[in-house]
């Protein structure tokens, strides 16, 4: 299921990744997607001060951090003393993986459905899983590939005949 998202709204943008196995370089890639999401929004010569507040939302089918947590946000911080960087760059990872008795009321109905997609547990998950069915065909997963990936599958097939 390809499950990425973004959201625009006039407080804030929100990059929604879904993440089904491990080693994806999590932490790294946080930082690439904020800078990607204010590069395309911040036109040159407009004041910082029009930047939204921006998110990184990881959607994990396994625990990153092997803490059996349900979520970890993260902000920046002066780590040595305790103060905020009030940059608006925000890092959640839910962690759909967790013990079940963790997770709090309202993402229940969303973490049972990211580990088992039959269970369609309420109007926010139902509006999930219509989406999901529609945009997890064959010609929207097309649609979806970028120049990139295909630039790369290109020159791995070239160098598969050149062998």
């Amino acid at each position: 299921v390809r499950f990425d998202a973004f959201v625009e709204s006039s407080k804030l943008w929100a990059d929604i990744e879904m993440q089904t196995s491990d080693g994806s370089e999590l932490d790294i890639r946080a930082r690439y997607y904020h800078a990607n999401m204010d590069l395309d929004f911040l036109e040159q010569g407009q004041p910082y001060k029009d930047l939204k507040p921006s998110y990184v939302i990881f959607i994990c089918t396994f625990d990153h951090f092997n803490m059996d947590e349900p979520v970890y946000f993260f902000r920046s911080w002066d780590v040595e003393k305790g103060l905020p960087l009030d940059d608006f760059s925000y890092k959640i990872v839910l962690n759909a993986a967790c013990s079940p008795d963790k997770v709090p009321e309202k993402l229940r109905a969303f973490y049972a459905y990211i580990n088992d997609p039959t269970k369609v547990g309420s109007k926010l998950v139902e509006g999930i899983d219509e989406r999901v069915r529609k945009y997890n065909t064959p010609e929207w997963r097309e649609r979806l590939v970028t120049l990139e990936y295909m630039i790369a599958e290109a020159k791995e097939e070239g160098l598969e005949q050149g062998r």
